[in-house]
């Protein structure tokens, strides 16, 4: 199973819902409308127009608690944002072990650095060679989650504090 949020664009700007197929892989990929888009009715509406609705599994909103299974559960998250301000969601699943594929724009390279397979979210081919290279090559997903697992630890809510507590102080 691949695990991918749309975070909006990933199906109804860029119609990322061929990506699977690109990648020659129908089956076992779940696709979420973000979490808390609103947009899964776009979602599943590229998805009956591609006839990947029997491969496919749209999940819409996912609860923050069902968030690190789905994580855990996943080969691989793919995270193609166009806009992050941070990217809390690649972080998040590398620190549950999930190697990560994001975009290689805004603020995601800084944030995973080498720890991530890093595309252009506007190259379904990009995207699609990306989940076809992890599926296929077993050293380099080993190299990812364990590259993933360390730069997550440099994200901690700990560690933010005592910057922040920091940056406070030099006033």
């Amino acid at each position: 199973m691949f695990l991918i949020n749309s975070k909006k664009t990933l199906i109804a700007a860029h119609d990322h819902s061929s990506v699977p197929i690109a990648a020659g892989l129908t089956r076992g990929f779940i696709i979420t409308a973000a979490w808390g888009c609103q947009s899964l009715s776009l979602c599943t509406g590229s998805g009956v127009n591609l006839g990947l609705t029997c491969h496919v599994k749209f999940l819409g909103y996912v609860k923050d608690d069902d968030v690190p299974a789905l994580y855990k559960l996943a080969r691989g998250f793919v995270f193609p944002s166009l806009l992050e301000g941070f990217g809390l969601p690649a972080i998040e699943a590398m620190a549950c072990g999930t190697p990560v594929i994001t975009s290689n724009t805004s603020s995601l390279p800084e944030i995973v650095e080498d720890a991530a397979v890093q595309v252009n979210p506007y190259d379904v081919k990009d995207i699609a060679n990306a989940i076809v290279q992890l599926l296929n090559d077993q050293s380099l997903r080993q190299t990812l989650i364990k590259k993933g697992l360390s730069r997550a630890q440099q994200f901690t809510w700990e560690r933010t504090a005592e910057k922040l507590l920091g940056l406070l102080r030099s006033f």
